[in-house]
């Protein structure tokens, strides 16, 4: 949905600076808790960690490149039609949703699983989680574990 695209664009055109892996970390747990699911101190701090870049000064920020945030400036978001090639694919796919997600919605699904040609596709919902499970909490590992078991590829 335009509306989640565009909260992605608000959240990505910020610079975001910390002092310490520690204080990103903080950060992390207060906005990304819910769109991960449930994952241990230990996890967030590995997460942290390698989310983390150090900055000339020593100061710390996301690794993603602030540059992709450009995209959304210059291209109309959520205008594309990618259905013609998702109904290209023809590996098995394996939709994880976290049933909280604000991007990945129902009617959406609906579409991926009415549109999908190919012979193997499986919904895996997740509900305490959001868009982008961490795939480090063992309900979720388990998920991927047994599919891959379980799909002839």
């Amino acid at each position: 949905p335009k509306e989640a695209l565009d909260f992605i664009h608000m959240v990505i055109a910020q610079k975001y600076i910390f002092k310490s892996v520690q204080d990103m970390e903080e950060r992390m747990r207060q906005t990304r808790g819910l769109s991960w699911g449930p994952i241990t101190d230990e996890q967030w701090h590995h997460m942290a960690e390698h989310n983390a870049r150090a900055l000339e000064d020593g100061n710390i920020t996301y690794s993603y490149d602030p540059g992709i945030a450009k995209i959304f400036e210059t291209e109309p978001t959520g205008d594309t039609d990618l259905w013609p090639y998702w109904s290209n694919i023809q590996a098995p796919v394996q939709i994880l949703h976290g049933l909280q997600s604000l991007i990945l919605t129902q009617p959406i699904i609906d579409t991926m699983q009415q549109k999908y040609t190919g012979s193997i596709i499986s919904l895996t919902q997740f509900a305490d989680c959001g868009h982008v499970p961490s795939l480090m909490a063992p309900n979720q590992i388990e998920a991927v574990r047994e599919w891959l078991i379980n799909t002839q590829i």
